[in-house]
């Protein structure tokens, strides 16, 4: 089962600082996403740990926001008695990293036991996700084990690109994604290593290959798009008489508002027109602020309600639609007199 620990760390970035915006969503306690100007855009990912003897000792990454990069901070702390060296990993604006070398030296903050944290090499590095992972600020060289692949490792998630955990797969093993679902009947991923031997079965789960997958390079199961690495053997079959619905990711048409003209006080249900095959699940985020005790969201039929509106909901919002084959979006505005 998930942790406090792992929802938080699956879920919150950090806040309210440009150039992306932090959302909030109705139905999970904080959602942030890189955007600018309201469109997704491409970040390079890091590991993000603090206090490590290594940074290959960090199995948690993050998605840096557009203008950052991937650090690494090497410094020396002590208790009065000893010293040792250790590792901080995550991301920095790139208008934090010296182009002429590492930051001097700088005296930490002084705790209750008179530890005392002094930096001694800090770089940055965004040639590839997860560069801070060796070769900076005298870390030791990751060696991975002969055949062996970094993959993604997830117990449940609500969307297969969600993942924030790494794991080390062997050689008799490869990248996966599998979908599975909860007590409710809901589709949920699940990302780590499978068998080499199992990845037929696990492809076949899903016919067309995509988001039950195997994959054989570093960090590939959080990419839904990609075919899996082992098809399953296939026999020749009749054709059945009816035509297939075609799979198709997510479209969010329009946003349907109702009253159209809002005045404080009003009951407002806010719907998303969608459509996609698999059926898409459909959340609602606000942007900066949090949502408020009077919003709620009918899990069956998506719609999301708004008692006695006042002055504090009158606020950006996203209606945001996913499945195993992509998602879509549309933000909108919403405000009473």
């Amino acid at each position: 089962m998930e942790s406090p620990t792992d929802r938080k760390n699956e879920t919150v970035k950090e806040f309210a600082s440009k150039p992306f915006s932090c959302w909030k969503t109705a139905l999970k306690p904080v959602y942030c996403k890189h955007i600018g100007n309201f469109y997704d855009r491409v970040a390079i990912i890091c590991l993000d740990c603090r206090g490590l003897p290594q940074p290959f000792d960090c199995t948690t990454v993050t998605e840096c926001s557009t203008n950052e990069v991937c650090y690494i901070e090497r410094y020396e702390t002590s208790n009065g008695l000893k010293s040792w060296h250790l590792y901080n990993v995550g991301c920095k604006p790139l208008n934090f990293c010296s182009s002429s070398g590492p930051l001097l030296p700088v005296v930490g903050k002084r705790s209750a036991r008179k530890r005392i944290d002094r930096t001694i090499c800090h770089e940055c590095c965004n040639d590839r996700n997860i560069c801070n992972l060796e070769g900076h600020c005298g870390s030791e060289n990751f060696t991975k084990p002969d055949g062996s692949t970094l993959c993604y490792d997830c117990p449940f998630r609500r969307y297969p690109n969600y993942c924030n955990h790494l794991t080390l797969c062997d050689r008799d093993s490869a990248c996966s994604t599998k979908q599975t679902r909860n007590l409710l009947g809901q589709p949920r991923w699940t990302h780590g290593c499978s068998e080499k031997s199992q990845c037929a079965t696990i492809a076949q789960s899903n016919p067309q290959g995509i988001c039950s997958f195997c994959c054989d390079s570093e960090l590939c199961n959080r990419n839904c798009t990609i075919q899996s690495t082992k098809s399953p053997h296939t026999t020749a079959t009749t054709i059945p008489p009816t035509t297939p619905i075609p799979l198709t990711a997510p479209i969010v048409h329009r946003v349907v508002i109702h009253p159209t003209n809002i005045k404080y006080g009003d009951t407002v249900t806010i719907q998303c027109v969608v459509t996609g095959n698999p059926n898409p699940t459909i959340d609602f985020l606000v942007r900066y602020h949090s949502v408020g005790s009077n919003v709620q969201v009918d899990s069956t039929t998506h719609v999301l309600t708004i008692r006695n509106f006042s002055l504090s909901n009158d606020r950006d919002y996203r209606c945001i639609a996913a499945n195993s084959l992509g998602e879509d979006h549309k933000d909108f505005h919403i405000q009473g007199h």
